[in-house]
């Protein structure tokens, strides 16, 4: 009963430490930029930072370079397109980033492989989402060779290949595809959870991508969120990049799970 005890004294000790109200009501802190909201624990503010958001790995940066002022995750230079908490507290939630794709082109008839590993979140509230609902897949656009998924220490996770009609000019070389239609014909994807049961604590990744030396089109490869998958707009071979979910937590992963005891 003792340890009981304890243990919810403990939560409700977490809960108080976090409150809205310990935010920072001065002019130096901002939560918006541009048409994004920046809500905490995430927040724009001098470098101590205090106040302004919880710590340093959820401090944001404006850049008000652009005619529509982009905010960015300070600690991995990613462009944020929305933010959303979730709990009672809003103590966890998803980040949606923009990450790089990877692309590669055959070229003089030569074929060519391309490689790239994504940032590293180990050490941070972030992971890369693979919930089957509102996570990653992983999908590739092209006529011809394959694309491959890693995980953080190299190990292939996935693979898929799409295949495109004879009548199909190589000399256009990019390849457009409906998102809804990504099923083997011009487009590939993987449901990550259905191939790797640890894709959901996942925290860095790798792709490479390659063409065989005949085709002259190209492949392009990326991780995207599912719901922007299934109903962006058309995708492109030569897409750059792509809407990706991030998790994020505020508090420990116990309390996350347990949050209906307080």
């Amino acid at each position: 009963m003792l340890n009981l005890y304890t243990l919810l004294v403990s939560i409700i000790i977490l809960c108080c430490s976090w409150k809205p109200c310990q935010q920072r009501q001065d002019t130096d802190c901002l939560h918006r930029c541009g048409s994004i909201n920046i809500p905490y624990p995430f927040g724009i503010g001098p470098p101590d930072g205090k106040g302004c958001y919880s710590n340093p790995k959820f401090a944001v940066s404006c850049n008000s370079s652009t005619p529509s002022p982009i905010p960015v995750l300070s600690k991995f230079n990613l462009e944020i397109l929305e933010i959303q908490r979730s709990g009672r507290k809003g103590s966890w939630g998803s980040l949606i980033v923009k990450i790089p794709t990877l692309s590669t082109c055959s070229r003089n008839n030569n074929s060519t492989e391309a490689k790239w590993m994504s940032n590293n979140l180990t050490d941070s509230p972030f992971r890369f989402a693979g919930d089957a609902v509102d996570g990653n897949v992983f999908a590739s656009v092209g006529c011809d060779g394959h694309a491959v998924f890693y995980n953080e220490t190299g190990g292939m996770i996935a693979g898929c290949t799409s295949v495109c009609s004879p009548d199909n000019s190589p000399s256009a070389g990019a390849v457009t595809v409906s998102r809804s239609k990504c099923y083997g014909y011009r487009c590939c994807q993987v449901q990550l959870t259905s191939v790797h049961k640890h894709f959901m604590e996942l925290k860095q990744y790798g792709i490479s991508v390659g063409t065989t030396n005949t085709s002259g089109f190209c492949r392009t490869a990326f991780l995207i969120g599912k719901k922007y998958l299934e109903a962006g707009p058309p995708l492109a071979s030569g897409i750059t990049a792509v809407p990706v979910v991030l998790k994020w937590g505020y508090a420990p992963t116990w309390f996350r799970k347990h949050a209906y005891l307080i």
